[in-house]
């Protein structure tokens, strides 16, 4: 279930990476990608040490082949970032960077690292979100789409963060670094933690630094054996880049390569900046180590700790109860966002947020917005931007709604079932000329629509109030549109369809008409950028109104998002706060860039900060 939630949930960005992924290995390697996994599943049998170390694991995979639609061979290979790596040959010293501390007076114990990863990966970060049970923590995970770790910390306070360091030893048939993430993970305590690590025998070599409450340590891993990384003796924390210090269990293929060019390998070690810097930074106990610091020195270019291929950075901070920083990118470019755990009353373990307050964010747009109003075809435009679904007109055609006509009802059908792409609600735009308020046409109009969207099975009408249908400063107009939404709301209650009321009033405004409706089946659509622009606190609306509100609009009237006026991570907070899942469309005012390319850049940015936040 887990696995086919992951898959379905980022099915069209797994789909797209896998692509990518096939495309890069074609280019590295000269052969057709199906050759490649072939040639990389028969060299190696990671599967037997996967179900004895990390059961359940592989069935995770499975059900994410099987949501996001692709093979299982394919996916299982795709998890394998590492191991592709050492196992063709990729010895070289460029990947990631970790940093940890143990626990300093009043100052939490703190595992972090940038993760470097090739920029095909890009633009997709991720955090999953593992429900905890009596058998397996909670667990804040990020990763790539598809993939069922990167690194993460539990709601135990046991974290792990790694580096490759491919120049060792590694094992065809043992654990490989994803499952290996995951089943440290699972462990309740740092000391479990440790003993996990130690007792597998792993298939891709890496540094893995694992924090608890007290400590954090790093460890150089290969196939055989184990050894701790201390920068100095009573060091109070530690660092490391992506090359062995400490182990010498040496891939044959690295000596070898280093005999070649006649390097010793200290000289090997003393190429690495990163590493440099890093002990020139935190040479002694004196050194100043805590978050700020943290993300100082992760936003720094000069030593390449931040660099082009720089995916992520997470800072882990493994207090009572422990949180999540992180900068989805580069961390001098991108903000970090905390993510965390509720504290469970009356026990030192830390519990998961119930299962109402997952966010869940499915991205479509106005089919006005990409000018296709009323038209089948922008559910094949929007698939084609990479966007879940499309807010529909209904667009009149004489006295009645245009849609009414089954043939086009079946070509919306059609091409929905053809890309995949939803209709994520319906809008009868003419309301704004033809109001609710004093024209008869417009009832006649949502209760047809009513009928539309029982029939389609959307379960969404916007409802908009501006421009002729303005209920601001007209109490009599609003009065008339209670009593017309009185007559409505039945049938729609009936349908199991929302009428979601768009407007310029204020949150409380919208309250008073939805409790003299008095129904269920009478709640808000929200636009943000409207209610910027009104002059209203959007974060505070949000929470004022709850769960009333059925649909989200993103829009900024200055300039693309993240670049204009709207700051859409309080929206985000306060998306999560109430416990909204469901869509966010696209209604866009700027489109600097022209029409495609802008809407790309926008998803891009709401992708990247909203996608951030769990999805399990």
């Amino acid at each position: 279930m887990r696995g086919h939630t992951h898959g379905q949930s980022l099915k069209l960005e797994i789909q797209e990476l896998i692509k990518r992924w096939k495309a890069d290995l074609e280019k590295t390697y000269s052969v057709p990608a199906t050759t490649y996994i072939e040639t990389l599943l028969e060299a190696s049998d990671f599967e037997p040490a996967i179900e004895r170390w990390t059961p359940g694991l592989l069935d995770e995979v499975r059900g994410i082949a099987d949501g996001a639609g692709i093979d299982f061979q394919t996916m299982y290979a795709f998890q394998l970032v590492d191991e592709t790596w050492v196992m063709s040959d990729d010895l070289g010293l460029a990947k990631c960077t970790a940093i940890a501390a143990r626990r300093r007076g009043d100052s939490p114990a703190l595992v972090a690292q940038t993760l470097d990863i090739p920029t095909f990966y890009h633009g997709y970060q991720t955090v999953l979100r593992i429900e905890g049970s009596a058998d397996e923590p909670g667990a804040l995970i990020f990763t790539i789409p598809g993939v069922v770790a990167a690194n993460g910390l539990n709601d135990r306070s046991v974290a792990v963060c790694v580096n490759a360091v491919t120049q060792l030893a590694y094992s065809a048939k043992g654990l490989p670094v994803a499952f290996t993430i995951r089943g440290i993970l699972r462990q309740k305590t740092y000391h479990d933690a440790v003993r996990f690590l130690k007792e597998i025998q792993p298939a891709a070599p890496q540094n893995y630094v694992i924090g608890g409450p007290m400590e954090a340590v790093s460890f150089e891993r290969s196939a055989s054996r184990m050894v701790e990384f201390i920068p100095f003796e009573g060091a109070e924390f530690t660092y490391h880049t992506n090359h062995p210090i400490a182990n010498d269990d040496l891939n044959p293929k690295f000596i070898e390569g280093l005999k070649k060019r006649g390097m010793t390998l200290e000289a090997y070690k003393a190429l690495c900046p990163r590493f440099k810097f890093l002990g020139e930074t935190f040479k002694d106990n004196a050194a100043a180590l805590d978050l700020a610091v943290l993300k100082r020195v992760f936003a720094d270019r000069d030593s390449g700790i931040n660099n082009a291929r720089t995916y992520g950075c997470t800072i882990m901070v493994l207090g009572d109860p422990p949180e999540l920083h992180i900068a989805p990118g580069r961390p001098d470019q991108e903000p970090f966002v905390v993510l965390g755990f509720e504290r469970r009353t009356g026990a030192p373990a830390l519990s998961q947020r119930s299962e109402s307050s997952k966010t869940q964010i499915q991205f479509g747009v106005c089919d006005w917005t990409i000018e296709k109003s009323g038209d089948p075809t922008a559910l094949e435009m929007a698939a084609r931007l990479g966007l879940e679904g499309v807010q529909v007109s209904l667009n009149p055609k004489g006295e009645s709604l245009a849609l009414l006509d089954r043939d086009l009802q079946q070509a919306y059908l059609a091409a929905i079932k053809k890309t995949g792409a939803e209709i994520a609600s319906f809008c009868i735009g003419e309301l704004n000329n033809v109001p609710l308020k004093n024209d008869p046409h417009a009832e006649r109009w949502v209760a047809e629509g009513i009928e539309i969207a029982s029939g389609m099975k959307v379960g969404i009408i916007l409802v908009p109030f501006f421009g002729k249908g303005d209920l601001k400063d007209d109490p009599a107009g609003t009065e008339a549109v209670i009593a017309a939404l009185k007559r409505l709301a039945p049938k729609a209650e009936k349908a199991g369809v929302i009428l979601a009321l768009e407007s310029w009033l204020s949150a409380e405004d919208n309250l008073k008409i939805m409790a003299a409706v008095g129904s269920p089946a009478i709640a808000v659509y929200y636009d943000v950028g409207n209610s910027q622009e009104a002059g209203f606190d959007i974060g505070r609306e949000i929470r004022l109104l709850g769960g009333r509100i059925a649909q989200f609009h993103a829009k900024d009237y200055t300039d693309l998002f993240g670049q204009g006026s709207l700051d859409f991570k309080p929206v985000r907070a306060a998306m999560k706060e109430t416990g909204y899942s469901g869509w966010l469309v696209l209604e866009e005012v700027k489109l600097p860039l022209g029409l495609e390319k802008s809407i790309l850049q926008d998803l891009k940015y709401l992708k990247r900060l909203f996608l951030s936040a769990e999805i399990l």
